[in-house]
């Protein structure tokens, strides 16, 4: 998890140069998501094999970033850069369950 931690600094300036600001906001999520999704996928590529518990919560964790990717893709897409309502909902369950992936997470490897 610590290659997820380490996305977290990225700014993607470089990426996001000369992008309007309402659809700089939807890129930048685009891209974040795509940085977990990687980092997670290194993960699972270079570690050790993990128990089945931490595998469900791993898997969870980039179940809900990919469903994020999606959402986030989906207006680019339509060219649409603010959620409705309903995709905010979506947004924030999609951002809870992986809060709650990664605070198991943590629980286990503090054990």
């Amino acid at each position: 998890m610590e290659a997820t931690v380490a996305s977290l600094g990225h700014r993607y300036d470089d990426q996001l140069k000369g992008v309007p600001d309402p659809e700089r906001k939807v890129r930048f999520r685009v891209l974040f998501a795509r940085d977990q999704l990687a980092a997670v996928d290194s993960y699972l590529a270079t570690q050790q094999p993990i128990g089945t518990a931490a595998l469900q919560e791993v898997d969870g964790y980039r179940a809900a970033k990919a469903g994020e990717l999606e959402l986030y893709e989906r207006l680019l897409a339509e060219k649409r850069y603010e959620l409705t309502e309903s995709e905010k909902q979506q947004e924030a369950e999609l951002r809870a369950v992986a809060q709650r992936h990664v605070e198991t997470i943590g629980r286990m490897v503090d054990q």
